[in-house]
């Protein structure tokens, strides 16, 4: 990686860092400046749309995160029961050794800024499909009908960015641990192959 490329993935990650903490609207120019240690010439280099390409920069980054992430756990177990409950409880470590997790919680930033920003929007809800997706074709290698992997690809989903919200606030991975642990009982009465 140039010295160019790492200037600017320490700006997306600071940025998303100072996002996570204080929201968007909250978090200015001057303070993502100041906290990347960098000037206002190398930050526009990089953004030259400013703040708003910066988030974009930090929502894609979270996704390709939370994919390698999964995509890790997958090349060491075929079992989806077994990968999701394993990423679950991997986050919920993050939670509790950094009290953060690595990128912008997606969720927060859909909440803050969709309704204002259609292309954050749009951004939001392309992670949270890529991460549907990765799901979904994991139930579907395992037997699970289509429509069947969809619906609980999205509930799993939905669980996950409501686990993250909740294990942030009370600063414990507990919320995360305990759907980890209901993973079977949605998952498996859903696949054929699953009951084998």
């Amino acid at each position: 990686m140039s010295v160019g490329q790492e200037t600017k993935q320490h700006i997306i990650q600071t940025a998303g860092h100072l996002f996570r903490w204080y929201g968007f609207e909250a978090v200015s120019i001057a303070t993502i400046i100041k906290e990347c240690n960098t000037t206002k010439g190398a930050l526009y280099h990089h953004f030259p749309n400013g703040k708003e390409e910066l988030l974009l920069a930090a929502i894609q980054y979270t996704g390709k995160i939370m994919l390698q992430d999964a995509r890790n756990l997958l090349s060491e177990s075929a079992d989806p029961i077994k990968v999701l409950s394993s990423h679950l409880n991997h986050i919920a470590s993050q939670v509790e050794l950094n009290r953060e997790i690595d990128g912008v919680p997606i969720g927060n930033i859909a909440g803050e800024m969709a309704i204002k920003n259609n292309e954050i929007r749009l951004a939001c809800d392309q992670v949270f499909k890529s991460w549907q997706q990765l799901i979904k074709d994991i139930f579907i290698d395992c037997g699970m009908q289509e429509e069947d992997a969809n619906n609980l690809a999205i509930t799993l989903n939905a669980l996950f960015e409501g686990g993250i919200l909740l294990s942030i606030t009370s600063a414990s991975g507990d919320p995360l641990r305990a759907i980890a642990k209901q993973i079977p009982y949605l998952v498996a009465p859903k696949s054929n192959l699953l009951r084998e």
